[in-house]
């Protein structure tokens, strides 16, 4: 854990509405521009990769740090995960770094429908029906056909609120990791216990309902694996909100 003089520890302080909507937020980042391309080389030179599986890092870092982040992972053949953060700051991450150079591909990118349609350089982000039945409109899969096409990232986990998520993998569905299951294998629905997962956790409230979740296999004009994970039960409760997640 680095410590930075004279700076703030960053804080993120959410509005909600009734509905569990974000209304505003403040929030204090500034300590994440002290984070340098020089702070990655100088802390992968110490072994900070040694031994690392994956590296996880997000939208409040600059652009140029994301690109040594990015030329750092790739050198070590260590997979790197680019949460988007928010509208705002979410192309700091996509494909094309300042100065017209193309980036390689994050091996995983995890945006809201908002946040993916910024990153594939929509200026004006349209909204997503919030239904809960029915098929996906067909922009969402298009739009993740556009981010495999466009080497933003091997896969793409877009959260859609009450839609549930999906994972897009350019791996196809026959020619997946080894040790992949397969998509008959996946494709299916699952109740959890989820007070039997989260046994012996603090602060556990009383009788959580179980959870269902059915995946679906859907089709890709490319032969990728697209698998759509829907939440069944409980459902009336989950909002997709910028910022704060699902």
């Amino acid at each position: 854990v680095a410590r930075v003089p004279a700076a703030r520890t960053a804080t993120f302080t959410a509005l909600l509405d009734g509905s569990g909507d974000l209304v505003g937020a403040v929030a204090d980042m500034a300590v994440f521009d002290e984070v340098l391309p020089t702070s990655i080389d100088a802390a992968v030179s110490a072994g900070a990769l040694s031994g690392a599986g994956l590296i996880v890092c997000d939208g409040n870092l600059s652009e140029a740090t994301l690109a040594k982040v990015l030329e750092c992972s790739s050198a070590a053949n260590v997979p790197a995960w680019y949460e988007p953060v928010s509208v705002a700051k979410a192309t700091r991450g996509g494909t094309v770094a300042a100065g017209g150079a193309r980036r390689q591909p994050w091996h995983l990118v995890s945006p809201n429908w908002d946040e993916l349609q910024a990153l594939l350089g929509c200026d004006r982000p349209q909204p997503l029906e919030e239904a809960k039945e029915g098929p996906l409109p067909g922009e969402v899969l298009g739009s993740l056909e556009e981010a495999m096409s466009s080497n933003l990232a091997e896969n793409v986990l877009l959260t859609m609120g009450p839609r549930g998520v999906l994972l897009a993998s350019s791996y196809g569905a026959r020619g997946g990791r080894p040790g992949a299951p397969g998509v008959a294998a996946l494709a299916a629905a699952a109740a959890h216990d989820v007070s039997a997962l989260l046994a012996g956790a603090p602060g556990l409230p009383e009788a959580v309902p179980p959870m269902e979740v059915k995946v679906e296999s859907l089709p890709s004009a490319q032969g990728r694996r697209f698998l759509w994970y829907r939440l069944l039960r409980p459902l009336s409760s989950v909002q997709d909100t910028t910022g704060a997640g699902d």
